[in-house]
């Protein structure tokens, strides 16, 4: 570096913003002359609406310390990578496509299997974009399929493939380093406030079975009714996850239902009733679809129907049928708000814990 001045001068300006207004923009800053009865405003609604945006924006938000994007800049970068990524692919593996068909030669197996990963990356990533943080769901998938444009083009290939693949290959590769490296350097983990944190984490995730380490048997039975009625949502939903675990038996099935409802099934080790849990979602909500359903749960001994949200008989307004199924032959464990309705048809072989809920093992 031989030009500090220059140097210190340009880290001086980061951050900042230069504004440029259009004439009509300027013109309309001021609201109209008001022509009903009221106070006359001073600034119009488009006036207004530009100084919120300015007021939300922050520069901060975008790049962190060190010149890497923030955590939040690099989780929407790399969930774009997560459907960009398949989606090069997909284009390099329509061109493989259309050369085969130009020169009449059958299509082959891995270009096939090619466009049906792509394809089946691309729609996980669209279902995944409500989110940034749910990157890590897909973007394993989409830099394996990724890895692809760093393969040598064959000699097939066409001239500007053969210049244009390297290129990408290369600009997504960067983006995705310097993505990751802004989302790495804000990890929580790497603070040193948070090292401690580093060994019961890796305990709970080490522990078998899993429901050991995140709700001790010792605590969930020694649990008193009058503070399992005080609990909050929380509390309440670890011990129902140590209660279903300790009261079904091998076999049984547990109706699973709530807008994030993926770990019950990991805590609990029994088998999702019904054939899905995106109940909350109304996923196969017509009369076809809900019947097989009702036959499957007609069928599969379900002890408990268990929701992480909102009650288990809420989220079946789609499923009129299913519903009343549940209301026939379910009730609503005490404390859980309809959270968690257990089988009234089932005879208990036992009681769980201080609370003395009924078991099923």
């Amino acid at each position: 570096m031989t030009n500090w001045p220059a140097y210190e001068a340009g880290l001086k300006r980061r951050g900042d913003l230069t504004l440029w207004l259009d004439e009509a923009a300027i013109a309309e800053w001021q609201a109209p002359r008001r022509t009903t009865p009221g106070g006359q405003a001073w600034y119009s609604d488009a006036a207004i609406e530009l100084v919120l945006v300015l007021r939300g924006f922050n520069p901060a938000s975008i790049m962190a310390v060190g010149g890497l994007p923030s955590r939040e800049a690099a989780e929407h970068w790399l969930l774009q990578l997560t459907l960009l990524l398949p989606l090069l692919i997909l284009v390099s593996a329509a061109i493989d496509l259309v050369r085969h068909r130009r020169d009449e030669q059958p299509l082959s197996l891995e270009t096939a299997r090619t466009i049906i990963t792509a394809a089946i990356a691309i729609i996980l990533a669209i279902r995944l974009s409500r989110e940034d943080s749910y990157f890590v769901v897909g973007l394993t998938l989409s830099t394996v399929l990724g890895a692809r444009l760093l393969a040598a083009t064959g000699q097939s290939a066409t001239r500007v493939w053969r210049f244009v693949q390297p290129l990408l290959a290369v600009s997504t590769l960067v983006v995705t380093g310097v993505a990751i490296a802004g989302y790495v350097a804000a990890w929580d983990l790497l603070k040193p406030s948070e090292a401690g944190e580093l060994a019961p984490t890796f305990h709970q995730l080490l522990t078998t079975p899993p429901i050991d380490a995140l709700q001790p048997a010792s605590r969930a039975r020694s649990t008193q009714p009058a503070e399992w009625l005080a609990n909050d949502g929380d509390a309440r939903l670890l011990l129902a996850l140590r209660y279903m675990h300790d009261c079904t038996r091998d076999g049984d099935h547990i109706f699973v239902t709530g807008s994030t409802p993926y770990q019950v099934g990991y805590y609990t080790q029994r088998p999702i009733a019904g054939g899905h849990l995106e109940w909350h979602q109304g996923w196969l909500s017509d009369p076809v679809h809900e019947r097989q359903s009702l036959m499957l749960l007609q069928r599969q001994p379900v002890p408990f129907a268990f929701s992480t949200h909102d009650p288990v008989l809420d989220d079946l307004r789609a499923y009129p049928d299913i519903r009343r199924y549940f209301q026939d032959n379910y009730e609503p464990l005490e404390g859980t708000g309809g959270l968690l309705l257990v089988d009234r048809r089932r005879h208990a072989t036992g009681r769980f814990g201080a609370v003395d809920f009924p078991c099923f093992r």
